[in-house]
């Protein structure tokens, strides 16, 4: 659910995306990077703040998103790509995160938190603009997310970035109306994805890192 949204960044070696050099967003040093294991501990806690604390969704709806965007998910992201747990970053330093997860061959983005302190800075809206840089090119046709008529922020911004309304959904997700937003990607590899389903290759790396407590 896109709950914010600052400049566009670009995407640099595969690792790290930071603010091109002519177009400087702050003074902070913002980037983003994938996940890593030790990062989920951190972003299972924020995640759980973020649904607990938002004003914009009834509360069957929290419960729901609560037992959904598990640890186990958490984890089964990470393993299918390391940037499905996106970090964002000011000074090196963690400072939000992106979640999103592959469904029936379109990216769809599950949730956004940024800390307190840093929500009046640009963070967010350089990494919504570095989020669809990374996923461009790759093989999905599109980003998809709700949004809540009544949270009018992200709409405005997310528009500024390309992002568009496509429908608007009445009675949608636990009996609340929702605004169904999309940004257009350019599918360049073959084929689509599997999904949150993983291979036989995926999980039994995944039982062996558990065990091992990685």
């Amino acid at each position: 659910m896109i709950e914010a949204i600052a400049e566009p960044g670009r995407f640099v070696d595969g690792a790290v995306l930071r603010p091109a050099t002519d177009r400087p967003l702050a003074t902070e040093a913002t980037s983003v990077r994938p996940g890593r294991v030790s990062d989920l501990p951190q972003v299972y806690r924020w995640l759980m703040e973020a649904i607990d604390t938002s004003t914009h969704y009834g509360e069957d709806f929290k419960a729901f998103e609560k037992r959904r965007m598990s640890r186990e998910l958490l984890r089964t992201l990470l393993e299918i790509d390391p940037w499905h747990v996106m970090i964002l970053q000011l000074d090196d330093e963690p400072a939000g995160f992106f979640v999103s997860g592959p469904e029936h061959g379109v990216l769809v983005f599950y949730w956004t938190y940024i800390v307190p302190k840093h929500r009046n800075s640009r963070l967010a809206a350089y990494a919504i603009q570095a989020f669809a840089d990374y996923w461009d090119n790759k093989q999905f046709h599109k980003i998809v997310s709700y949004v809540r008529p009544a949270n009018l922020a992200p709409q405005v911004i997310g528009k500024r970035y390309g992002w568009r309304e496509v429908a608007f959904l009445e009675r949608h997700l636990f009996g609340q109306d929702f605004i169904m937003m999309e940004k257009p990607l350019s599918k360049r590899l073959p084929g689509y994805d599997g999904g949150l389903a993983m291979s036989r290759w995926q999980r039994w790396r995944l039982r062996l890192l558990s065990r091992l407590g990685r």
